[in-house]
């Protein structure tokens, strides 16, 4: 579909796509994101102060500012900070175009007898991405994602905020970034000083600690 069926929207906005057409658009080597796509790419633009549902909620209100088109949008054009251009195109309900300027939608994936899952993008700047189950008339714009290689070659590799880990990527621990925390180690720092292995679990200081050191049990 074409916004307000109009082709010429379709070479400017891009064209929308039903989850059961979206399944079949992205080249070899990509792939419709994920909801953990969406998290992690939620994660790597600004520190989460709340989530409500599947919203996230940011404490730098310039946050989604950095996945905003500059141009577009009704209020709070983006910064594009990231290269994102998310652009409100809106989405198409299988009866009328809605959200222009308002919303940047994208098809997720997931597709399963006619469901599927989709992102958005508000133009408050405090609201992030959101992931539904959908019926199979609501259509909207694609953003294919690379799948990168995760294997017995790159095995441990550290992309952003997530490892690869036995053939499959994941969300990185304090594991993963500081070793194990156990008895040998308790009370050990952190090298950026943030986290202390404290009764077999790294975890963060406390702002008394901050303030005025740290008081362990060995």
């Amino acid at each position: 579909f074409c916004y307000n069926d109009t082709k010429k929207n379709c070479e400017k906005y891009g064209v929308f796509y039903t989850a059961q057409t979206a399944v079949r658009v992205c080249p070899e080597g990509w792939s419709l994101p994920t909801k953990n796509d969406w998290n992690m790419l939620a994660v790597n633009i600004g520190v989460v102060s709340s989530s409500s549902g599947n919203a996230y909620v940011y404490s730098d209100e310039n946050a989604v500012l950095k996945l905003k088109s500059e141009t577009g949008w009704n209020s709070d054009n983006g910064t594009d900070e990231l290269g994102f251009s998310a652009f409100p195109a809106g989405q198409f309900d299988g009866t009328n175009y809605t959200g222009f300027g308002e919303k940047a939608y994208f098809m997720g994936s997931a597709y399963s007898g006619g469901d599927g899952e989709y992102a958005y993008i508000t133009k408050n700047s405090l609201t992030a991405t959101g992931v539904r189950g959908i019926s199979s008339k609501l259509a909207m714009p694609v953003r294919c994602v690379q799948t990168l290689p995760c294997n017995s070659s790159n095995q441990g590799e550290i992309v952003s905020t997530s490892i690869c880990d036995e053939s499959k990527w994941r969300f990185l621990t304090l594991e993963d970034l500081y070793g194990e925390c156990s008895s040998e180690n308790n009370g050990e720092i952190s090298k950026d000083k943030i986290y202390v292995c404290d009764n077999l679990k790294w975890r963060k200081f406390t702002s008394l600690e901050n303030e005025i050191g740290l008081c362990l049990k060995n």
